[in-house]
C-alpha cells in the first residue's frame, strides 16, 4: 500500500517496474516557506527554510541573487548564510536580519534570495524568495518662494521659519 502522507516527490525504488508492492523512496527537499513577503523599513525580517523527508545531514546556502536593495544601506547583510539540518531533522530554520530605516526618500525596493546546496540527494524546491522593502520615508516638502514669505504686522516680508533650497 502507498504511503498517503504528503511528500514533494515519491519515486519507486530502482528496479521496480510499477509502484504497487515497491518500497517508496522519499526525496529530501529543501525550500523557502514562502516565495514572497513584505517588510517595512526598520523591521526585522524572518526567512524560513523548510526541509522535508530528510534522510541524511544536509547543508543549504541562502544567498542574495538579485533585487534593487543594497546590502548595508538597505539591510543588514548576513548573506551568504549556511543552514545545517541534522540527519532526519525536518524542523524549519530561520535566518533573521534587520531592514535599515534610512532617511532617503525612495520607492519600494526588493531583495531576491536563492537556495543552493552541494549535497547530493537533496532537491531544492522553492528556490527563490522575493522580499519587498516598503519605504516609510516622508518626502521633503517643496515650497515656491512665494509660499515661504509672509508679511508681518508692519507689512514687511517675513520668513515663515521654513528652510528652502533653490
Amino acid at each position: 500500500q502507498l504511503n498517503t502522507d504528503t511528500y514533494v516527490q515519491q519515486l519507486p525504488s530502482p528496479g521496480c517496474l510499477n509502484v504497487t508492492g515497491c518500497p517508496v523512496v522519499l526525496v529530501p527537499t529543501a525550500s523557502f516557506a514562502v516565495s514572497t513577503q513584505s517588510v517595512v523599513e526598520g523591521e526585522m525580517v524572518d526567512v524560513v527554510v523548510t526541509m522535508a523527508d530528510s534522510d541524511a545531514a544536509y547543508s543549504v546556502a541562502v544567498s542574495v541573487t538579485g533585487g534593487t536593495a543594497t546590502a548595508v544601506d538597505d539591510y543588514n547583510n548576513v548573506f551568504p548564510t549556511t543552514l545545517n539540518f541534522a540527519m532526519g531533522d525536518n524542523t524549519p530554520q530561520t535566518v533573521s536580519f534587520l531592514i535599515v530605516d534610512d532617511v532617503d526618500t525612495e520607492v519600494d525596493e526588493t531583495i531576491i534570495l536563492g537556495l543552493s546546496t552541494a549535497d547530493l540527494g537533496l532537491t531544492i524546491d522553492t528556490n527563490v524568495q522575493t522580499i519587498t522593502i516598503e519605504a516609510n520615508d516622508v518626502p521633503t516638502p517643496l515650497f515656491d518662494i512665494v509660499d515661504v514669505v509672509s508679511l508681518d504686522v508692519d507689512g514687511v516680508a517675513n520668513s515663515l521659519g521654513l528652510s528652502c533650497e533653490l
